[in-house]
């Protein structure tokens, strides 16, 4: 678990992780450098999960990187089935990364 203060709201409890693949953590369906090993330390702290359709037919090879298997989805109404594909438990402490917002967490104090 992650223990975020907001400063005037109180403080949020991060459990899961659940992140788009393509876009968010890789480009093209590769991984920035650097990356698995922040991943590591968030996946020793939360709940993690990928959610992708596998666009560039690399989603095997980041499994294994990111030591996660991740849940494939079809091409066409992406955001639908990846709002379906999260099991009612998770609705409650979800947190998405894009790719900045990711860079910026894994080289804070969260860790």
């Amino acid at each position: 678990m992650i223990e975020v203060k907001i400063p005037g709201r109180g403080e949020l409890q991060l459990e899961y992780l659940v992140c788009d693949v393509n876009g968010t953590l890789a480009v093209d369906g590769i991984l920035p450098d650097g990356l698995s090993d922040s991943f590591s330390a968030l996946r020793g702290r939360l709940d993690v999960h990928l959610l992708t359709a596998d666009t560039h037919g690399r989603q095997n090879m980041i499994d294994r990187l990111l030591c996660v298997k991740a849940i494939r989805i079809k091409s066409g109404q992406e955001a639908q089935q990846k709002a379906e594909s999260w099991p009612q438990m998770w609705l409650s402490l979800i947190f998405l990364l894009h790719l900045n917002s990711c860079i910026s967490l894994c080289g804070s104090s969260l860790l």
